[in-house]
This record gives C-alpha cells, structure tokens and sequence, in this order.
C-alpha cells in the first residue's frame, strides 16, 4: 500500500513538475501576479482560496487570493488547486537554467537507500529533483558547498559541475529525477 501511496504522489508530483517545465518554455501555466503559480481556468479567482498555501490577494490579507481582492469563501475555491513548488531562472549554484534545443524529457524514480552514496558525477544538460521522501546531503565539489535538501523540495541540480550525493539519514531517500538532455544523449557522466 505504501508503495502504491508513494506511487500515485510520484505520478502528481511528475504532472506538477512537468508543468512547471512546460511553464518555464513559454506553456500555458501563467504567474497570478500575486507570487504564486495559477492554473488559467478563466476563473476570476487566483490559485487558491483557503489559504492553507499562504497567499496573500490584493488587499493584503492572508487567505485572500480573488483577483478583485475580496475575502474568500467556501463557493470560491475551485476544482483544481495549484501549489508552487519552486520558480527560479537559476541552479542551486547560481547558474542560468539554459535548454537544449529540442530537449527530451526524462523522469525516473531513484530509492537511495540509508548510508548509499551517489558517486562524484556531473550533467551536461539540465537535471531537476523532487526529494518525495527523506533528504538527501549534495556536495558541490566545484564550488565547495554542501547543502541538504528534505521532503518536498525540488532541486535545480548544477550543470557541468562535479556534485556528490548521501542519504545521510534512516529512512530510503526517494527522488523524483527529470533530465532535459537531446534525444539520446547522457546526463550523468561519472567523474
């Protein structure tokens, strides 16, 4: 049952994530204006009325997300609720975040078990996470920066820099992985 749990929220996550994706080379997902990411049903309300997600709406009130900037309601929320995750242009070592022409996209499931280690390696094209369960410790050996990353957040991983990865924690780590890599072409080179 766990497995089915963990399963069915990797499939959400990859539709959220794809999405994301999709955003960021011009898709049809739009910015509210309010910092948070809205789904264009041709509602007049924002992303999200019941303010669990902490959306501020235009006249400054926490719970309040209506584009004409009035209170929220019960009949306000609609069928669909988006939740940002992430928005950036940048790695999580400041570089641009720069496609391939015509990328392919990828997504795998990766189980790290207590203890494992990834080894030292690199990606040539993009390469994004979301860490579904457990945390994860990534060295940077190029910039020298160790950061941890837990349940729930995505990572922009670097580009053409050596990285290293731990499950330094007692539980399996599980990541959700998608590369932007040209047609056949690898995103993990071993170094």
């Amino acid at each position: 049952m766990n497995e089915r749990k963990n399963s069915m929220r990797a499939l959400s996550i990859a539709i959220l994530a794809t999405t994301i994706l999709v955003s960021h080379q011009g898709g049809s997902i739009a910015d509210s204006g309010q910092g948070t990411v809205a789904a264009d049903t041709g509602s007049e309300y924002g992303h999200n009325c019941d303010g669990k997600d902490g959306a501020v709406g235009p006249n400054g009130k926490y719970g309040t997300n209506r584009r004409d900037g009035g209170n929220c309601t019960r009949s306000d929320r609609g069928p669909v609720t988006v939740t940002p995750v992430l928005k950036t242009t940048r790695t999580v070592s400041g570089q641009p975040i720069e496609l391939p022409k015509t990328p392919e996209l990828n997504v795998a499931i990766y189980k790290i078990e207590p203890g494992a280690e990834l080894k030292v390696h690199e990606h040539p094209f993009p390469r994004y996470a979301y860490v579904i369960s457990g945390d994860i410790e990534v060295t940077n050996l190029d910039t020298g920066k160790t950061r941890n990353f837990k349940e729930g957040d995505f990572i922009v991983e670097a580009v053409k820099q050596r990285h290293k990865g731990k499950n330094a924690g007692e539980k399996p780590t599980i990541l959700l992985v998608m590369d932007q890599a040209p047609a056949g072409e690898k995103n993990v080179i071993s170094k």
